[in-house]
């Protein structure tokens, strides 16, 4: 095998690995996860029961687009409550999802939102798409180690 296929290879499995232990950074452990169906569609909601924690937790949500529709702009709106009733993310309807392009001129869809957990119990996550294409949503919650 030539050298610049084993160096290849062996660039590709450190990028890998590096971009696997940022986004465990960023996320930490995930100790909820669903997904909604798309379409537009009226409003889903979910819950999650959560332990009150000192650490932080991040609120992850990545919409899949449908095969053949490209990067189109999605707009959706999110909130998450907490079980007292307080708004702990609010994403609003004229706020483009995936509006970022990354290095590789390809929109990344997914946005994390960082909120704490001052009580335990039932936090729900409520949203509602505006644009056609997409598939469904993916909902996770992290855990981050402080």
């Amino acid at each position: 095998m030539p050298l610049f296929l084993i160096l290849a290879f062996l660039a590709i499995a450190l990028g890998t690995i590096v971009t696997i232990l940022i986004e465990a950074e960023q996320t930490g452990e995930v100790i909820f996860s669903t997904s909604v169906p798309g379409g537009v569609r009226g409003t889903r909601s979910v819950s999650a029961d959560l332990e009150k924690s000192e650490l932080s937790h991040v609120l992850i949500v990545t919409p899949d687009v449908e095969s053949g529709w490209g990067e189109p702009d999605i707009y959706m709106t999110l909130k998450m409550i907490a079980p007292g009733g307080e708004i702990l993310v609010s994403v609003e309807r004229d706020e483009l999802w995936g509006g970022l392009v990354s290095e590789t001129n390809s929109r990344d869809y997914t946005q994390k939102f960082t909120f704490a957990v001052a009580e335990s119990g039932e936090y729900t996550i409520e949203l509602k798409i505006y644009t056609d294409h997409v598939e469904d949503v993916s909902i996770k919650i992290g855990q981050k180690r402080n």
